[in-house]
């Protein structure tokens, strides 16, 4: 369960502060501080690298909780009750 929300985190917060690295380096560059958006450049790469391990944990826990589902989830489901009839 932890790997699960660690990964979902990651999924959810990496997208979004890549953009927001990526801005504030292209905001840099227009005020011609160089070191700065050079180093904000550089950080967005390990946050691209840690992505794809978050991604990759994400569908291996979700396919190997499948082999141990409690016996509820193989019960049939009777949907016909839930719909109101006029009849």
């Amino acid at each position: 369960m932890l790997i699960w929300r660690a990964s979902a985190i990651a999924i959810v917060a990496i997208p979004f502060s890549i953009l927001l690295l990526w801005i504030l380096a292209e905001v840099a560059s227009n005020f011609d501080c160089d070191f700065i958006a050079n180093a904000l450049s550089l950080m967005i790469l390990p946050f691209g690298l840690l992505y794809i391990p978050a991604r990759l944990l994400l569908l291996v826990v979700s396919f190997t909780t499948l082999r141990s589902l409690p016996a509820e989830a193989y019960q049939t489901v009777q949907w016909t009750l839930s719909i109101p009839h006029i009849f």
